[in-house]
């Protein structure tokens, strides 16, 4: 059921459009934005094929050059990732690009416009064409987005629906973790309190991923974000091996029972390190799990 609830989870996204997006890498992360949009203004700069990037494990960083002409409605520029670690929003005014404003997930959720797990940015008609840069930065880590345009009330649409299938599949998440505490309470049989737990690490994992628990219940608190879907990993191997070993009353003298044991406290040992360690998880978290 777990399983089940997080891959309908995790098909919750949005997808890519047509629009005119151009990528650049900068292997070096030293390119200024006028820099960039000199390069742009060349013609030096493919285009987001698909509107799809997928870079892996990356030392770079990648500029994001988007344009709307006078026939396009407003739009919102929706980049599809809810773990970028900062972008830097350009708008080019009189041939010169101007910060708009930063945000990621090294900073306070507040700082977003939108109050979206995705990252969501206005871009407005102008007379002739407008043209916006983005700096995505998540150098060191593995890097995965799509960039689409899409109209504030498509926007408003797609959010309705996906916090409505949220919350369904969330109260069924919630009467089976009531459930299995009632049956704990009733029974007395640890292994309902195991399956719980279980039940309630995957979700935990899911609303991580999905980028709502930075939302929702921690967004002051960027270092924890930066941290909560590597946590979310380790408490759920340790739980989902606790269920199976209570599940199949696995004893103390079988020869897998020792490993796993070793297993859980290696995760228990490395969730206390993902807390203490000051500077990024990156790496790590890409050696251990392909974030």
């Amino acid at each position: 059921m777990s399983r089940f609830l997080c891959i309908l989870f995790c098909l919750l996204s949005f997808n890519s459009s047509g629009s005119d997006i151009h990528v650049l890498e900068d292997k070096a992360r030293k390119f200024s934005a006028k820099e960039v949009y000199e390069i742009y203004k060349k013609g030096n700069i493919p285009v987001l094929e698909e509107n799809k990037l997928n870079a892996g494990l990356t030392s770079s960083v990648y500029w994001l050059f988007v344009k709307i002409n006078q026939n396009q409605p407003d739009n919102k520029l929706v980049i599809g990732n809810s773990h970028i670690n900062r972008i830097d929003f350009f708008k080019i005014n009189d041939g010169q690009p101007g910060l708009a404003f930063i945000t990621g997930d090294h900073y306070p959720f507040r700082q977003r416009l939108f109050k979206n797990p995705l990252f969501v940015f206005p871009l407005q008609q102008a007379e002739a064409e407008s043209i916006y840069l983005l700096r995505i930065d998540k150098h060191d880590e593995s890097l995965q987005l799509t960039a689409e345009l899409i109209s504030e009330e498509e926007l408003y649409k797609r959010t309705v629906n996906e916090n409505l299938i949220n919350g369904i599949l969330w109260g069924i998440l919630l009467l089976i973790i009531i459930f299995g505490i009632f049956l704990f309470i009733s029974v007395k049989d640890t292994l309902y309190l195991y399956y719980v737990l279980y039940i309630l690490m995957a979700g935990l994992w899911v609303i991580t991923d999905k980028g709502y628990g930075y939302q929702f219940l921690w967004p002051e608190s960027p270092y924890f974000a930066s941290r909560a879907r590597l946590l979310a990993n380790f408490f759920f191997i340790i739980s989902m091996i606790q269920f199976m070993q209570a599940f199949i009353g696995q004893k103390k003298d079988t020869w897998l029972f020792k490993p796993l044991k070793a297993i859980q406290l290696f995760n228990l040992l490395f969730s206390v390190m993902a807390l203490a360690i000051p500077y990024s998880l990156g790496y790590i978290n890409n050696l251990l799990y392909g974030f």
